[in-house]
């Protein structure tokens, strides 16, 4: 059965496949069969509705009055040329419709043009099974279905006859509960999944006798973008794509909330695992940077600051702040050239109400300097 993985974004469509151990046989032997056709619900699902949308989003389709995939392949084939100076058999590209396959090496591209490849790899590679696997699925269905609740119809029965202890009766009645919920979900979404994948087969097998004509004319706009310097996707998309586009304000409402599927996630780093000029926080901002709160050096924080910052505070060495500065404090997590601050020290400083450079004050004085507003 399958398990559960690390956890990124969750992807609100994604049909789950992962089940638990009840130790009760019948049970257990139908939620691994029925973890075997979620999982291949899922492949379809993502191969033929994720991967189409990432090469729409990739080629900007969304963008034009009418979208469609074929444009964002023209995009995509252009982008490939520009990048081998309108020569785009340079970049070992091969297309075949039957079987269908589809190569090319988008090395030291731009990264869209790279991603959009590995995307329309995956779709055209998907076709070769799909149409079989699509069957097979559909025909699952209403079996799977018919066994999910004769099962949970009998769950308590069939558990207080499993020879478990009462313990392990409760965890049994509790992982099939879990289960049986995963399991209707996976159904509810099949039709539908199944529907959009035999329309995304249709769709890109009537596509393909169409690419090797694009190949072949991708190299005329190639050279041209070449020529001007313009090689990414975006670039391209800008300057050649020449069906008829949304205003900026309509694309602009259209993506208001939505979150790209190719955008690069950043490297998420533990409390206490930032170094000074390095990483960028939840709460720490680099040199220049104005916060309300902490900083030091190369932080961003809702507290401290460090170098040239500006708050509504107390000053040490010329920093101006309303949550206690000094270079290199360690707020919450955060450490910097070895200095600590809850109550917030520097350079052997001690100060409840700041201290720096030997002074003591509890309206906070920096180098002889009294204030009680901080000038």
């Amino acid at each position: 059965m399958g398990c559960g993985g690390s956890k990124e974004e969750s992807n609100p469509n994604e049909i789950k496949s992962q089940m638990k151990e009840t130790k009760v046989a019948e049970f257990d032997d139908f939620f691994k069969t029925a973890s075997e056709f979620l999982e291949g619900l899922e492949d379809l699902r993502a191969r033929f509705q994720d991967t189409r949308e990432e090469m729409n989003e990739l080629g900007r389709t969304d963008e034009l009055v009418t979208p469609s995939l074929i444009e964002a392949v023209k995009v995509f084939l252009w982008s490939v040329s520009a990048h081998k100076d309108g020569n785009i058999k340079a970049a070992g590209l091969s297309f075949e419709t039957d079987p269908p396959a589809f190569t090319v090496d988008c090395g030291h591209m731009d990264y869209k043009t790279y991603d959009f490849s590995a995307a329309f790899k995956e779709l055209v590679g998907g076709l070769v099974g799909a149409p079989q696997k699509i069957a097979d699925l559909t025909g699952q269905v209403k079996e799977i279905t018919e066994k999910a609740n004769s099962l949970k119809s009998g769950l308590k029965e069939k558990v207080d006859n499993s020879g478990l202890d009462p313990m392990g009766k409760m965890k049994a009645t509790a992982n099939a509960g879990v289960n049986f919920t995963t399991v209707f979900k996976g159904l509810a979404k099949a039709p539908e999944v199944l529907k959009q994948a035999s329309e995304a087969v249709t769709d890109v097998k009537a596509l393909l006798p169409k690419i090797k004509d694009l190949v072949l004319d991708a190299d005329t706009v190639g050279k041209e973008a070449a020529g001007k310097g313009h090689k990414k996707m975006d670039e391209i998309f800008e300057h050649y794509q020449k069906a008829p586009k949304k205003t900026p304000e309509q694309v602009k409402a259209e993506h208001k909330g939505k979150k790209p599927k190719n955008k690069k996630k950043a490297k998420k780093h533990a409390a206490g695992e930032h170094k000074a000029g390095e990483h960028k926080a939840e709460g720490h901002k680099a040199e220049g940077h104005k916060d309300e709160g902490h900083k030091a050096e190369g932080h961003k924080d809702e507290g401290h600051k460090a170098e040239g910052h500006k708050d509504e505070g107390h000053k040490a060495e010329g920093h101006k702040d309303e949550g206690h500065k000094a270079e290199g404090h360690k707020d919450e997590g955060h450490k910097a050239e070895g200095h600590k601050d809850e109550g917030h020290k520097a350079e052997g400083h001690k100060d409840e109400g700041h201290k720096a450079e030997g002074h003591k004050d509890e309206g906070h004085k920096a180098e002889g300097h009294a204030h009680a507003e901080h000038a």
